[in-house]
């Protein structure tokens, strides 16, 4: 199987260098630079490249331990991570680590208030919402403002709950989240659930798993009603391919107008920034495109004109 994956690799325009070796255990990969480990699942074995490309930040991302003479970050497993730039208590993932990079261009975009509503798409382990729940709550842990969390894959659900409850045992700060796909209806859809923030790779999507299962599916409008939310000032999308349809929500836009920052996939081979673009120009957003620090998917910021 690895010598399968690593031809996949190389087909996509990676190079093996010295730099980087890849090794198969019993329960997981290892990916080697000098003294420096990084374990995965053997499930997740679509994000080798990724984790290749961009070692140092997957490695720094959290505090290693050292195992027979060299520095280890564990991935393999979900198990609560000191994560550098984070100190109120430890946070688990259900795989890889939200960057801290990543999460500073979130929170510079949003330039939020002790007011501000944050709506998080795509919550992942949670540690970006508690992020935002920080901007708001930096002059007072009693600020009226919240975020307001929306997840689609039971398994980092788990994880986001415990981080929450973690985060409010520490500040008594609450973080709301619905367990749903963001979706332009109502209703249910099909979702393959495995643990994981999606590929940042072009690895062909046939080695991804998951649990095959039916989930509840809801649109902006239906969540914002579900809140009763006068305003929204801040959406963060990060959903895996579904921001090529979820801003066909007329009824959202007449009545709201955030700031919106959108991490673009790769969907049919096709990035969907022209998909998200498109979207939102009909409700007079203009949109620009960012380097996300350390990934290749870019960032799309999207401010009502």
């Amino acid at each position: 199987m690895l010598k399968k994956i690593k031809r996949l690799l190389i087909m996509q325009g990676f190079n093996f260098s010295k730099d980087i070796k890849i090794t198969r255990k019993k329960h997981n990969y290892e990916i080697i630079k000098e003294n420096k480990v990084i374990k995965i699942s053997l499930r997740h074995s679509v994000y080798l490249l990724d984790i290749a490309d961009n070692f140092d930040i997957y490695f720094s991302s959290v505090e290693s331990h050292h195992e027979d003479n060299k520095n280890v970050v564990d991935y393999a497993m979900s198990i609560p991570q000191n994560v550098r730039g984070y100190n109120l208590h430890p946070i688990i993932f259900p795989s890889f680590p939200e960057p801290i990079e990543t999460i500073k261009q979130y929170t510079d975009f949003a330039q939020l208030d002790s007011s501000s509503i944050v709506v998080d798409l795509g919550a992942y382990s949670g540690l970006t919402s508690i992020f935002f729940d920080r901007e708001i709550s930096n002059d007072s842990l009693n600020a009226k403002g919240k975020v307001i969390a929306v997840e689609a894959d039971f398994i980092n659900l788990s994880c986001f709950i415990r981080n929450i409850e973690a985060y409010k045992s520490k500040t008594n700060r609450n973080i709301e989240y619905v367990y749903s796909a963001i979706s332009n209806k109502d209703g249910y859809e099909c979702f393959f659930s495995d643990g994981s923030m999606g590929s940042n790779s072009n690895v062909n999507v046939i080695f991804r798993q998951g649990y095959k299962m039916n989930i509840p599916s809801i649109t902006l409008s239906s969540l914002a009603k579900r809140f009763s939310l006068d305003k929204i000032d801040f959406i963060k999308c990060d959903v895996e391919g579904a921001e090529k349809y979820i801003f066909e929500d007329e009824e959202f836009f007449e009545k709201y107008s955030p700031r919106i920052l959108v991490e673009a996939h790769r969907v049919n081979n096709s990035l969907t920034v022209s998909d998200v673009v498109e979207s939102l120009n009909k409700y007079g957003y203009k949109c620009e495109t960012k380097q996300q620090i350390g990934f290749e998917f870019p960032l799309i910021e999207c401010i009502k004109k």
